[in-house]
């Protein structure tokens, strides 16, 4: 009964993501050619790059929100409730003080860092927009900061289908706001506000409701703040944030690179691939995503033969979806782009290829990492993952001098089956061997 739940619940939660990232993608759908259009190449580029250090701002927390996910997993299976406020409150007001400290760095950065060279557009429009493009960017990088929670604890106790009923809105929010900016002809700064921006208040109308309605015993209370507590809570944090501070490098460096050795035009064809490729892993990870805190709540029942079984089905379904929508992108892409923004630079039909591996790979990849996580094995993680990142990014920049921009996906695909699918994973299997004896000692 316990692992039909589950196996409803991850169901649930994967249909309601489901809906949601075709929303999502259909914003995407919408607000590239309207971005593009009205920025033009240069600008166009500024914004690819912002919004990638936007996505990058989530490790900014240290890896605490994720952190919440099995803690408060296995607080569920045993129904106790004062464990998660303790954690709830401990996490947010940390999340506080990170807030506030990342506000002064980001002060430091905005002042010395030369945004204009890293960035590396030339148009006298984009050079103009840099500063204040900059700045609200780092402005909403904080603001993500505290309001990150609801998604993870939604996510914990396998109610991930009604944080999508915020996320839908966000996505809303985000287009309407966009279209508002250019019909209001604002610059870069405030295209980023606009489409980045308004959907933070769908985040701060999902705290209020978590708290005030849906879990007030979860409301975070200062009085529950514990230094003791959270170190814990930094100590796995930090595991994870390492892993993801890693994984930036690992996946989301590329549009750098490409920056600093093929100049604007070439990140806007390159972001724009790389952005209709993540297709195959939003939509993949709409179900794989929400066995993270299954397979914790199950492994903490013991229920180790469901995780197994469940690991094996995600495998397959990942690989056919990955494999079967790689293929299309792979002969059509080059025609969508073309249609959705007006204007195609070829990259060569092996970049699409590496592409096409790089993304089955990723999907293999993100069931290993799903696994490894539930299992809790953020300490290997970030022993392994700065590992995998310093050879992948070495080998990007010799492979990209070699072979061009196709060689940043191959490097990505080397080091994936390397380090994610023989180190990695074989780790994850020999854990689960033990875990395996574990139980039939206990039950002998």
């Amino acid at each position: 009964m316990l692992s039909k739940n589950r196996t409803l619940r991850a169901g649930l939660t994967g249909a309601a993501t489901l809906v949601s990232r075709f929303i999502n993608l259909a914003a995407g759908l919408v607000s590239i050619p309207l971005a593009a259009h009205y920025l033009g190449t240069d600008r166009f580029a500024l914004w690819l790059i912002l919004s990638s250090f936007l996505s990058w701002g989530s490790v900014a927390d240290l890896g605490l929100a994720n952190s919440l996910t099995n803690i408060l997993a296995k607080a569920d299976s045993k129904g106790d409730r004062e464990i998660a406020q303790i954690t709830v409150s401990n996490t947010f007001y940390l999340l506080i003080i990170l807030s506030l400290t990342t506000g002064i760095l980001c002060a430091f950065a905005f002042l010395f860092v030369p945004w204009h060279k890293i960035i590396n557009v030339t148009s006298a429009l984009a050079i103009a927009d840099i500063s204040s493009a900059v700045l609200i960017t780092m402005f909403l990088l904080i603001l993500r900061l505290v309001l990150s929670m609801p998604r993870q604890i939604y996510g914990a106790y396998q109610e991930g289908y009604l944080y999508q009923i915020w996320s839908v809105s966000g996505s809303i929010f985000s287009v309407f706001g966009l279209w508002m900016a250019v019909n209001a002809h604002g610059n870069s700064a405030l295209l980023i506000s606009a489409f980045f921006g308004l959907p933070l208040l769908s985040d701060l109308a999902a705290i209020i409701h978590l708290f005030k309605w849906k879990s007030p015993w979860l409301k975070p209370s200062f009085k529950q703040f514990s230094w003791n507590e959270s170190k814990a809570l930094l100590k796995t944090g930090l595991q994870i944030w390492i892993a993801q501070i890693s994984g930036i490098v690992i996946f989301q460096i590329d549009i750098i690179i490409v920056s600093q050795l093929f100049g604007a035009t070439a990140v806007v064809t390159y972001g724009i691939l790389l952005k209709l490729f993540a297709v195959i892993g939003m939509i993949q990870s709409a179900f794989v995503l929400p066995l993270w805190p299954a397979y914790c709540e199950s492994l903490s029942t013991g229920d180790i033969n469901w995780v197994v079984v469940t690991f094996q089905r995600s495998v397959c379904a990942s690989l056919l979806w990955a494999v079967a929508i790689g293929l299309f992108l792979t002969f059509f892409a080059p025609y969508i782009i073309s249609t959705w923004t007006g204007e195609y630079q070829s990259l060569g039909n092996i970049t699409l290829i590496a592409l096409l591996f790089r993304s089955v790979l990723l999907a293999i990849d993100q069931c290993i990492a799903v696994l490894g996580n539930g299992l809790g094995l953020f300490g290997f993680e970030s022993i392994l993952a700065p590992s995998f990142a310093i050879v992948n990014l070495s080998l990007s920049l010799y492979l990209a001098h070699e072979l061009g921009i196709s060689g940043l996906a191959w490097s990505t695909c080397i080091c994936i089956l390397l380090f994610s699918f023989a180190i990695y994973g074989g780790y994850c299997f020999k854990r689960i061997k033990i875990i395996k004896k574990e139980i039939a000692c206990y039950g002998s």
